[in-house]
């Protein structure tokens, strides 16, 4: 868990998964480039911080999350997107059934840091989500490919090297 260039983001990640722990008694999914990075290692600064949580916190449960949020002092900026923002840092959400690739949640590693339980993808499942991203027109529409690229490379490099 050692991040320089995004220790303030994986900071205030802790901060809203250690209250997501103790309000709703589970343990989010740190997704994204921030989470890849925590598992092979920096190679950018992040410009937000993703979270993916049990998908009746995206429906049902929703004011419940946008209320702790608030009490967390983000401001809500896009709730199709379920995007928040504080200190120029934008935290979104997101459904277990966003995962591109359906792995069972209870396959992700468990995390406990700084008081704070979350679960993260292996390098492998990052690998098996980014392949598949590629094939998302969504993905194409937002100019997202060439940097989905370059991590599947990224994460392939570090699965190689971990082999050796």
């Amino acid at each position: 868990m050692n991040l320089k260039k995004n220790k303030k983001e994986f900071g205030l990640f802790l901060k809203v998964a250690r209250k997501i722990n103790e309000k709703f008694k589970i343990k989010p999914i740190i997704w994204g480039s921030l989470g890849l990075m925590l598992v092979i290692g920096e190679f950018k600064k992040v410009k937000d911080i993703d979270f993916l949580v049990p998908d009746i916190y995206m429906k049902k449960r929703w004011n419940e999350l946008r209320e702790l949020m608030g009490n967390l002092e983000f401001k809500l900026v896009d709730e199709k997107e379920h995007e928040f923002e504080k200190s120029k840092i934008k935290v979104a959400f997101a459904g277990y059934s966003d995962l591109f690739v359906k792995i069972p949640v209870n396959l992700f590693k468990i995390y406990y840091v700084n008081g704070a339980e979350f679960r993260n993808l292996s390098a492998e499942q990052y690998l098996e989500q980014y392949k598949k991203i590629l094939k998302i027109p969504y993905r194409k529409k937002i100019n997202k490919v060439k940097q989905d690229r370059e991590k599947i490379k990224r994460i392939e490099s570090f699965i190689k090297n971990k082999k050796k």
